[in-house]
């Protein structure tokens, strides 16, 4: 044997000496003689070396024919990194920090304290990722404005949709989209349905037979139904009393020391007398003429209440709501040249009280 020969069987010899075949289990490569694991068809073991990737251009990669699924180089110009084929295309292994996470709870949504997360910002901006300059148009955002996330947004120019967005004033309160803008739809009454009236949301009156005391209907609140041997009453329709949401204020009954004289005390008689008191006294701002000029809700045959009809309002005043409790609260109905009839609220006593004095007043119209 010659020279050359005798090292290249040296070389090969030292080769061998460094991988165990196990044709059951696998291939092992390291200096310690281990068997491989049984997992592994190539068990690769060093603390001083690594394992070198197939490296190549962007061009020589794209350039295998029917790459296998699984295929792994490293491409070494362009977009540098590890590539693998997933069966279909190459994927490039992307690499990323996340950065400032201070606990070690959960992440959450709300509730507790939630770790704060950093993503490094992408330098580029395009599809999935988010520049810098892209962070500071959302942060120009003002308070009370959102963003379409239904409309596309250009993550370049950062051109989106920002609709501004009514602030509710009280509760129930809805938006609806009226082709250009977001409108705020006032809160409806109790008893009220939604409807779509002429393009708008609109909240309407319902059905008076599914309707109960309490429930908005017609102008105002309905405050009494009609019972048997009530005027006005039919088994077939209900029909009853309706007062405004709320008391209209304070004022005196008026025509002091003149007698109207045909005013009445009983259930019904209401509208009559408002009529009889506007009709022979001509005094601006008191209770009479303040319901009788009255025009709310789109109705204007509002009236001041007898005595009867008023306390019988009077017993439903909590569900009805708007009364002040305790209060003295002006009738349509006359005791004297002097005085006037007034229900105080909570109270079924008989009062009376100087023209001239002032008590609340709350208009009432019949349906």
């Amino acid at each position: 044997m010659n020279i050359m020969k005798l090292k290249l069987f040296l070389y090969f010899t030292t080769f061998l000496v460094g991988i165990q075949t196990y044709a059951q289990t696998g291939v092992a490569i390291n200096t310690t003689g281990n068997e491989p694991d049984n997992s592994a068809i190539l068990d690769v073991s060093s603390t001083e070396k690594g394992i070198l990737i197939p490296r190549m251009t962007e061009a020589q990669r794209t350039d295998i024919v029917s790459p296998a699924t699984g295929l792994l180089v490293f491409q070494a110009d362009e977009k540098e990194g590890f590539y693998y084929y997933d069966g279909s295309a190459w994927k490039r292994l992307d690499t990323g920090s996340i950065s400032g996470i201070t606990s070690t709870s959960p992440i959450v949504i709300s509730g507790g304290t939630a770790p704060v997360i950093s993503i490094s910002e992408a330098t580029i901006s395009g599809s999935g990722s988010m520049s810098a300059a892209d962070k500071t148009k959302l942060d120009g955002i003002a308070s009370g404005a959102e963003v379409n996330v239904n409309a596309d947004w250009n993550a370049t120019s950062g051109d989106s949709k920002i609709l501004n967005k009514p602030t509710g004033t009280s509760p129930g309160q809805m938006l609806y989209w009226d082709g250009t803008a977001w409108l705020n739809v006032a809160s409806g009454l109790n008893g009220q349905v939604f409807k779509y009236v002429h393009g708008v949301p609109t909240w309407c009156d319902g059905n008076i037979d599914d309707l109960v005391i309490g429930d908005a209907y017609k102008g105002g609140i309905i405050a009494y139904f009609l019972q048997s041997g009530d005027p006005g009453h039919d088994s077939e329709v209900q029909h009853g009393l309706i007062v405004t949401p709320d008391d209209i204020g304070t004022a005196q009954w008026g025509c002091n020391g003149m007698l109207i004289g045909t005013t009445s005390f009983s259930f019904g008689f209401g509208a009559a007398n408002t009529q009889a008191i506007v009709d022979s006294c001509s005094e601006a701002g008191r209770a009479a003429r303040l319901c009788y000029d009255l025009v709310m809700n789109g109705y204007d045959d509002w009236y001041l209440p007898s005595w009867e009809e008023l306390y019988r309002i009077s017993i439903n005043k909590d569900v009805i709501g708007g009364f002040h409790n305790s209060a003295y609260y002006w009738t349509s109905s006359e005791y004297s040249q002097l005085n006037g009839r007034e229900v105080r609220m909570g109270y079924s006593n008989h009062y009376y009280y100087s023209k001239v004095g002032t008590d609340w007043v709350r208009p009432v119209r019949s349906f």
